[in-house]
C-alpha cells in the first residue's frame, strides 16, 4: 500500500529502515497517511522531506501534509540559502574513487 504511492516514498522508507525508529511502527503510520490524504500528496511530501534531508521519521512527513507542504515547488537547495547537509563522513565518491583506484593497482 505504501509503496504504491511512489519511488520518493520506496526512498523514504529505505531511509526509515536505517533509522532508530521500529520500522514497523513507521510503515504503519505512513499506510495511515496514505488512507488519509492519498498515494500523490505523500509522494510528494516523501520527495520534500528527501530533497532537504529531513529524515526524521514519518512524524516529519505527516507534519509536512497537515501543513499542507507537499504542494510546493521544490528550489534548489542554494537558491534558499539552505547548504545540503553535511556528515561527519567522506562523500560516497570519494570511497568510490579509491575502490577504484585500488582495483587498478591489483
Amino acid at each position: 500500500m505504501v509503496r504504491s504511492a511512489g519511488p520518493c516514498t520506496i526512498e523514504y522508507l529505505g531511509r526509515l529502515r536505517e533509522g532508530p525508529w521500529v520500522f514497523g511502527d513507521q510503515v504503519a503510520r505512513l499506510a495511515r497517511l496514505v488512507t488519509a490524504f492519498g498515494d500523490a500528496a505523500l509522494e510528494r511530501a516523501c520527495a520534500r522531506a528527501l530533497h532537504f534531508g529531513a529524515l526524521d521519521g514519518a512524524a516529519r512527513v505527516e507534519s509536512i501534509l497537515q501543513r499542507g507542504l507537499q504542494d510546493l515547488p521544490l528550489e534548489p537547495l542554494q537558491a534558499i540559502g539552505v547548504r545540503p547537509r553535511q556528515d561527519f563522513g567522506r562523500s560516497l565518491d570519494e570511497y568510490d574513487a579509491l575502490l577504484c583506484a585500488g582495483r587498478a593497482a591489483s
